[in-house]
């Protein structure tokens, strides 16, 4: 691979964190992320009063979500329409994918082969920055391109 022909995920990821201020008394829908690149799953509803403490943050039709736990086992999703407007924990970070870069199906296949998982294994790649920053110092290749 020639280094014309890779890309970072500083170029195609953006961490886009919806967080949420929970109303006590509200209904949230959860979503939860099965591992092997196997999408998502409904959880039972929480009360707002019983929000992670990790935080609540809602997620949009086509944001690419992982789950930090268990990210080494391909614990990554795309949200489908189903699951649009739903919400997760502070230990599901979401990104919007850049369209001009990478296709968003791309990703969630690429995070089920061997490269992507040993990715999601390393600990500089969970690093996941603060809902100011995106992932802009993980400069390091992600895949080729092209």
């Amino acid at each position: 691979m020639t280094e014309s022909s890779m890309t970072t995920l500083a170029d195609v990821l953006c961490l886009d964190r919806r967080e949420m201020k929970p109303v006590p008394e509200a209904s949230y829908p959860m979503l939860g992320i099965y591992s092997h690149g196997k999408g998502t799953f409904h959880k039972q509803p929480i009360l707002g009063m019983n929000a992670p403490q990790a935080g609540l943050y809602q997620v949009k039709t086509g944001d690419l979500v992982l789950n930090i736990t268990f990210a080494w086992e391909g614990a990554v999703a795309v949200v489908n329409e189903e699951d649009d407007g739903w919400f997760v924990s502070g230990r599901f970070p979401t990104f919007t994918v850049n369209p001009n870069r990478c296709d968003v199906k791309f990703l969630k296949y690429y995070y089920r082969t061997r490269s992507g998982l040993d990715q999601l294994g390393t600990p500089k790649y969970l690093f996941i920055p603060s809902a100011s920053r995106d992932v802009g110092d993980v400069n390091e290749p992600l895949v080729q391109v092209g």
